[in-house]
């Protein structure tokens, strides 16, 4: 098996949703700042565990699509903070993508309490991928620490085989139909904000 492929050295799976329909703002920006405020701070706050599962599943599935072989990911959740980044292992390490994940503790949204959930976020993963023997500096769990990793494509599928001779198919078309539901139900989320 092979592990050569793209990685992706700054992304937020968070942002998984985001092709199936998200509206553009009202008013367009004016700049870096207000793109920020309209639309993905915006988006940082709509988001729940379960439209934050379904962006993560979807994305992780399509990087492995396109080639993508580990990805590292700054994540921001202000009102799905606690166990945020464990949804993000766990979609990633469900489709076998190695990724490097963290959370912004930013006090954007609450103040320093928002900061603290940020960081107590980070040291939940760090001390749950020790327990899975990724070590502090890996701040992720992988599918398994040193194997290679495949994916193939074919017809609208994902195939996806570890070196220890898992595999996993992925129907992206199944997928899709699920992330295209889930984003009509954050899209209103987003809305009342």
């Amino acid at each position: 098996m092979s592990a050569e492929g793209f990685v992706i050295a700054h992304t937020h799976l968070y942002s998984g949703l985001a092709p199936f329909g998200m509206s553009a703002p009202a008013v367009p920006p004016a700049d870096f700042v207000a793109i920020l405020a309209q639309v993905w701070w915006k988006l940082d706050r709509a988001l729940d565990a379960q439209a934050l599962r379904m962006s993560a599943r979807w994305y992780a599935a399509e990087a492995l699509h396109f080639g993508t072989v580990g990805l590292v990911d700054h994540h921001e959740s202000p009102n799905q903070d606690e166990g945020s980044l464990d949804i993000l292992a766990d979609a990633c390490q469900a489709a076998g993508l190695p990724a490097v994940l963290c959370d912004g503790a930013t006090e954007r949204n609450g103040g320093r309490d928002e900061a603290r959930r940020g960081l107590a976020e980070h040291s939940a993963l760090l001390v749950e991928s020790e327990k899975h023997g990724d070590g502090p500096a890996a701040v992720a769990r992988r599918p398994q620490a040193g194997d290679a990793l495949q994916a193939e494509r074919f017809d609208g599928q994902v195939l996806v085989a570890a070196a220890a001779g898992t595999a996993q198919q992925i129907d992206l078309d199944a997928l899709r139909a699920q992330a295209t539901a889930e984003a009509h139900r954050l899209w209103t989320r987003m809305a009342q904000l």
